[in-house]
């Protein structure tokens, strides 16, 4: 079976959009708000936005807009700032995952199978709720491991906190759901190297909403390579 997806659509992030809307207020009332106010009121916005989005790699534009309207002595500058922000806004959309295009709804319950964490996908007719995206906090150390094969230069934590936003989505899932009564196929799926058991979700679902049962296995490995560069990696690995 080969399934078939419409084109993503782009959505905006809520608390991305209000820090965008107060920059415009901090221009339009520059001569009221005080630098101090202005920076507590962008810090109140930010841990309101990881506790409920997380954050993404464009908020150090927000950041360093925030910092140049502080800075601002000329109309020059607050328009730069607010251009900078709405540019990390609006060229770094998210995208919505594709709607299973089967009849079922898609119900999904975790599981451990003789020490295998899985999730299980399955075709179902009632709502329940949703569960986040991110089936672990490792997910994050994960996203941490992935960088350091490129650098390691950037601190583990830094990663983690700048693509929280990995660990706030939700999946689209009916969470615990009934399954309806009859024969099923199943399929047994494997993420790659250095995802996770919801990394193609998107694929589990689809399935799962034309009537099949996926089992999909985390592997709970580390992914980091201690290596100065490519040549001592295949040194490491010769037996």
């Amino acid at each position: 079976m080969n399934p078939t997806f419409e084109p993503l659509q782009k959505t905006y992030l809520t608390f991305e959009l209000l820090i965008g809307v107060y920059f415009s207020i901090q221009i339009l009332f520059s001569t009221q708000i005080s630098a101090a106010l202005a920076i507590n009121g962008f810090i109140i916005l930010s841990i309101l936005k990881y506790k409920k989005e997380g954050f993404r790699i464009n908020y150090f534009a927000l950041a360093v807009a925030q910092l140049l309207l502080v800075a601002s002595h000329s109309t020059l500058m607050d328009a730069t700032a607010t251009a900078l922000a709405f540019a990390a806004i609006y060229f770094f959309p998210m995208y919505q995952l594709p709607k299973p295009s089967g009849k079922f709804l898609v119900g999904a319950r975790q599981a451990n199978i003789e020490g295998d964490d899985i999730t299980v996908f399955y075709p179902t007719t009632v709502k329940t709720n949703d569960i986040l995206h991110a089936p672990h906090e490792s997910v994050g150390d994960r996203l941490a491991d992935i960088f350091k094969y490129f650098t390691d230069k950037i601190p583990g934590w830094a990663i983690k906190l700048f693509t929280s936003n990995a660990t706030k989505r939700k999946m689209g899932v009916e969470h615990e759901a009934p399954i309806p009564d009859g024969h099923y196929p199943f399929i047994i799926f494997s993420h790659g190297l250095a995802a996770h058991k919801h990394m193609y979700s998107y694929l589990c679902k689809e399935w799962a909403s034309q009537g099949m049962i996926v089992f999909s296995i985390d592997f709970p490995e580390k992914v980091f390579l201690m290596c100065k560069d490519y040549e001592e990696f295949v040194e490491l690995r010769k037996p």
